[in-house]
Order: structure tokens, then sequence, then C-alpha cells
């Protein structure tokens, strides 16, 4: 039989604030602004305006949504900036390397 060596205990990481607050013990954790929790919008059109919709996002290279958000931008609603980015992951098969 061969005889198994033991696992290594995994080494415990330095808790970021407490490593900060010897550096410098005057420092305190500055709050995380609260993030707003995003709204579903489901809205109905009809095929040609979806089609429509779909190849001008494909001719820009955004998303449908991205399309949306900048038109409604564009007609001077207030569209947060977060909406405005395009969020997107690349496909695995599409991916390079």
């Amino acid at each position: 039989m061969k005889a198994t060596e033991p696992t290594p205990a995994p080494v415990p990481r330095p808790d970021p604030i407490k490593v900060v607050q010897r550096v410098n013990p005057e420092a305190r954790p500055v709050p995380a602004p609260p993030r707003e929790k995003s709204i579903n919008l489901n809205i109905r059109v009809r095929p040609r305006t979806i089609r429509s919709l779909g190849t001008v996002a494909e001719q820009q290279g955004t998303t449908t949504k991205n399309v949306v958000m900048k038109a409604l931008a564009d007609a001077g609603i207030e569209v947060d900036e977060l909406d405005l980015v395009d969020r997107r992951t690349v496909p695995w098969h599409q991916r390079e390397g």
C-alpha cells in the first residue's frame, strides 16, 4: 500500500480592514453606495418591430436592450448609466484562445 501525505491546511488570508487599520489606525471603512435592484420591463411589439430592432442592434454590434435604452435617452428620458452599458458575455464558442 502506498502511504498518502497529509493535505496541508489552507493558509488563512488576513482581513483587509484589519491590515489597513494596523497601518493607519485612523482609517475608517467607506460604506458602499446602496445598489438599486433592476426591474423587469416587458413590452409587446409586432414581429416587424422586433425584427427591425434586432437588425439595428446587429448592425451596431450591440444588444436590442442597448438600442432601446439609447433611443430613450436620445428622446430626453432619464436613463440610468448602468442601463446604457452592454453587459453581454462572449459565448464560449466565440472566445479567442
